[in-house]
């Protein structure tokens, strides 16, 4: 049998119960959060229709939109 280690008490594997119901519950808040951005991430709460300006907005990781009914520019965060 191992010796337990230096600080005198043996350690408690996590239960896996216990790890499986706290990654399916911050899953779920992640859905529920995507959800409230609408589809794709992408909200569009105050805005009308879009048109796309650019592929490529400030970095290459965002794409540039503009809505139709204010013509107020705005970024994208693109899904990798």
């Amino acid at each position: 049998m191992p010796e337990p280690p230096a600080g005198g008490s043996t350690p408690i594997p996590p239960d896996p119960l216990y790890l499986a119901t706290a990654i399916e519950a911050v899953l779920e808040a992640g859905r529920i959060q995507l959800a409230s951005f609408g589809k794709d991430g992408l909200r569009i709460d105050k805005k009308g229709a879009i048109d796309l300006v650019s592929q490529f907005g400030s970095t290459s990781c965002k794409s540039l939109y503009q809505c139709k009914d204010c013509l107020e520019p705005f970024d994208y965060f693109k899904a990798h």
